[in-house]
């Protein structure tokens, strides 16, 4: 997103670092392993909704971001 992350607070600020961190490892887990490509099995396996509760945080944020730059 580019910019300080540092205007919010530092634990919303660990959480999104966190959240990007379990994507990208439930990301990498799915490329590796063929029987999870298809979305509705991967969307019941315990990646799948690790990385779906990642990417509802980083949207949380990236809201909080946007927010505070429109003040």
């Amino acid at each position: 997103m580019g910019g300080k992350l540092d205007f919010l607070n530092k634990k919303e600020d660990a959480l999104y670092v966190k959240a990007v961190t379990d994507a990208k490892q439930c990301t990498f887990h799915r490329m590796r392993t063929p029987y999870l490509w298809p979305e509705h099995l991967y969307a019941l396996s315990s990646h799948g909704k690790r990385e779906s509760e990642a990417v509802n945080t980083m949207h949380e944020y990236a809201l909080k971001v946007w927010f505070h730059h429109c003040r």
